[in-house]
């Protein structure tokens, strides 16, 4: 038997955090992000690991953080680094792993989510 997963994928700022964060807590579950587990792994901020080692190095991580979130033996809720769908492998890991939840929402609010950008590397010098 599987063990139970929810994984929210979706564009920067579309609520994966926050949702994936209630959703948790309410189950009962443990909570992983993606991006955050990118930087316990690695001892770099996501900005930082760009900036030393280029996006190639980040894709690398976010790979390796999801094949160990998919891979653990309790029922979780994990928010996946919004790049993560890019790859094809990352993409089957993701539909084998659980109930794959899709957030989106408007360009206007994703705009107002992210802000100015800050330690959002792939936006460089233009959120909008």
């Amino acid at each position: 038997m599987r063990t139970p997963r929810i994984l929210l994928v979706g564009m920067m700022g579309a609520g994966k955090t926050t949702t994936g964060q209630l959703v948790a807590q309410r189950l009962g579950w443990d909570y992983e992000d993606s991006d955050a587990d990118v930087e316990a792994t690695t001892g770099l901020t996501v900005p930082e690991l760009f900036a030393r080692d280029g996006e190639a190095a980040f894709r690398r991580a976010e790979t390796q953080v999801l094949a160990t979130s998919c891979a653990r033996q309790m029922s979780s809720v994990v928010s996946v680094a919004g790049g993560a769908v890019l790859s094809a492998e990352n993409r089957e890991l993701i539909r084998e792993s659980g109930t794959v939840i899709w957030l989106r929402a408007r360009p206007e609010k994703l705009a107002a989510r992210v802000g100015d950008g800050a330690g959002r590397p792939l936006l460089g010098d233009d959120p909008g």
